[in-house]
Formats: structure tokens, sequence, C-alpha cells
């Protein structure tokens, strides 16, 4: 005996779907999926970075570090800028040229907000 099983067309190529629904349930059980540890700096990025924007236009104090909140508030829109550069996938002005001087700038100021990340991350709190 022969069953077919009707599966309707979602957008899905073959094994997609499966794969859907695998990457589900590795969330669920173990809390991240496969897809999501594929791109792990991503993943983080996405989830950190809509938090990041409320905490700088909220917050009212800033690390004994700091002469002025200004200074503050610089280091936090570095770290932001830091997340969108990479959520945009790196992407360069189009008259930088990749592995130019100037794009190694760009690169540099991304190490740069994410080692600021780093140092206040135990700042980041109201």
């Amino acid at each position: 005996m022969n069953i077919n099983i009707y599966i309707p067309k979602i957008g899905f190529k073959s094994g997609e779907l499966f794969h859907v629904f695998r990457n589900l349930k590795l969330r669920l059980t173990k809390g991240a999926g496969c897809c999501d540890v594929y791109c792990l700096d991503r993943y983080l990025a996405k989830k950190i970075i809509k938090p990041l924007r409320v905490f700088r236009n909220s917050t009212c104090a800033y690390p004994m570090t700091f002469d002025k909140f200004d200074d503050w508030i610089k280091v936090l829109d570095e770290i932001i800028w830091s997340f969108d550069f990479l959520l945009n996938d790196n992407e360069l002005p189009k008259d930088v040229k990749f592995g130019s001087k100037k794009a190694n700038k760009y690169f540099k100021r991304q190490q740069k907000g994410f080692e600021l990340f780093g140092k206040y991350f135990l700042s980041l709190w109201i």
C-alpha cells in the first residue's frame, strides 16, 4: 500500500520543511537551533541591538570612569554602530573598496566598539 502525503507548497524547497521543524524543536528543547549557532554573532547582535538603543535613550546615569554624560553617550553610540555595521553585513560605503586602508578603518572602528561593549558590559543597567 502506497500512501502519499500532501504537503502544501509554502515557499520551501525539498527538505527545508523538515529543517524548519528540526530547528524549531532545537530552539524549544535546547534554547537555540542550528541556524542560530551557525552565525552566532549575528544572532546575538539581533538580540542585543534593540535593548541597547532603548538603553541609550533612557539612561540617565553613567559610569564613574567618565567625566561627562556626553562621553558615555558617545561610547554607547560606538557600541551601537558596531552592532549595526555587523547586521548590515559589514557593508562599506560605495566609494570604499574592500581591503583598502579606508575599509580597514571601518573594521577597526567596529572592533573598538565591540571592545567597549565588553569593557562596559557590567555598566549597562539603569
